[in-house]
């Protein structure tokens, strides 16, 4: 049952998603690489019922992509050059309140150093987005990584920035219960840096690590309760993001793997001092991976989300939870791959937002076809 209520025996959602996806990876000479990827994806979203006129409605959305990206492999692959262009339309349809398109265009450059007999590696890369609703951006990245061979311990460094658009759905969505998009919405610009070490044991079956991260963000989009069950999305003016993740793995025979994270978020929204909604100060994942035989893949995850702020003035809380989940796969050919999973395995009750219940355990199955 959700913040509505009972459930309507009546009032059925349907819904019907299409995704197809394709990868051409060719060597031009032996140095120069080339990789195109289209996607495509459709999704109809329909509520009917029949005791209301107000509670029928139907939203059709479709992502288009394309992505052409050319790697360079120069001095002995001791230095990667890799150029690319991008572009992306998104069409949705909420009928008689919306039909929107919108589209990005984006080229990036990045050239990779691997140095001192890969000891030393730098990145660095820029990109340019154009945005039919926002305009030009440009965004940076610049990474350093330096393996000390000896002990097997890597220290890395990462800093960069990015822009984020709204989506169609954070423009234009609409419901009948109050819930709406917001076209005044700005895009999300953001400054991060991480840095970290790693440390390899028992020759690499043991993996150890630690990463301290901190993010900057303007116009951060967030969806609020403007009011009693009614949300739009807003931008924060400013908020940050930081913390630490902890790593750890083992690896005792090569059919098993054990590994875990931790990870402890500090958020603040600037202007208010109050925590990001949403965002939970601990997160845990546990995961488990045995693979008996060359063709079949068992896995077994367990995942902890704690306690978090529902609403951005920090009046409601949202209980943590534990969900299991578990999967196995079986490689029929090349090809063909038969695959089964039980999400939430042990039906646990909880909450992503306040009062809207999640799916009890659910079971998924199917066979993968790769070309």
């Amino acid at each position: 049952m959700d913040a509505f209520g009972a459930d309507d025996p009546n009032y059925e959602q349907d819904s019907r998603t299409l995704i197809l996806a394709t990868n051409l990876d060719h060597y031009i000479t032996g140095w120069w690489e080339h990789i195109l990827r289209l996607h495509l994806s459709d999704n109809n979203l329909e509520y009917t019922d029949p005791d209301t006129s107000w509670n029928n409605f139907q939203i059709d959305t479709a992502i288009r992509e394309a992505e052409w990206q050319h790697n360079l492999y120069l001095l002995d692959e001791a230095d990667t050059l890799t150029l690319g262009a991008e572009y992306e339309e998104q069409e949705g349809e909420n009928q008689g309140v919306f039909d929107e398109s919108i589209i990005n265009r984006a080229v990036y450059i990045q050239n990779q150093l691997n140095l001192l007999d890969e000891s030393l590696f730098i990145i660095a890369g820029t990109r340019i987005d154009d945005h039919s609703s926002f305009g030009s951006q440009d965004t940076y990245r610049l990474g350093l990584a330096y393996l000390l061979k000896s002990s097997h311990t890597k220290f890395k460094a990462n800093w960069g920035t990015a822009f984020k658009a709204p989506t169609l759905n954070d423009l234009f969505y609409q419901d009948p219960w109050g819930s709406r998009g917001n076209p005044e919405l700005k895009p999300e610009e953001s400054e991060g840096l991480d840095v970290g070490i790693e440390q390899r044991l028992w020759e690499d079956k043991i993996f150890l690590g630690a990463t301290y991260f901190y993010n900057s963000f303007d116009n951060l989009i967030e969806w609020v309760e403007y009011a009693p069950w009614a949300w739009e999305p807003q931008n924060v003016a400013e908020a940050k993001t930081q913390g630490w993740e902890i790593e750890a793995g083992i690896s005792p025979i090569d059919e098993l793997k054990l590994s875990a994270n931790y990870t402890y978020t500090d958020t603040e929204d600037k202007q208010s001092g109050h925590e990001l909604p949403r965002r939970p100060r601990h997160k845990f994942n546990l995961n488990l991976n045995y693979q008996p035989w060359e063709a079949v893949n068992l896995n077994l995850n367990l995942n902890y989300v704690g306690r978090r702020w529902n609403d951005a003035d920090n009046t409601e809380k949202v209980d943590s939870y534990t969900r299991v989940d578990v999967a196995a796969y079986y490689d029929v050919c090349d090809y063909a791959q038969l695959f089964g999973r039980v999400e939430n395995l042990l039906d646990e009750e909880y909450e992503e937002v306040l009062n809207y219940s999640s799916p009890g355990t659910s079971f998924y199955g199917g066979l993968k076809v790769t070309f």
